[in-house]
């Protein structure tokens, strides 16, 4: 539970930064690409997927 609110806080402060009013996937993707992969909790960004 505490990487996930780790990662959402780290999109939410993103999300701000950028002037939007909600966290969106584009945030989590970079959240995810620029600290969770790096601290290698995940392999790869499942919010860049498309769906299918």
């Amino acid at each position: 539970m505490g990487r996930v609110a780790r990662l959402i806080g780290i999109a939410a402060s993103d999300a701000a930064l950028r002037g939007a009013d909600k966290v969106e996937a584009y945030d989590l993707s970079r959240a995810t690409r620029e600290f969770a992969i790096g601290a290698k909790w995940l392999t790869d960004d499942p919010f860049s997927r498309k769906a299918i």
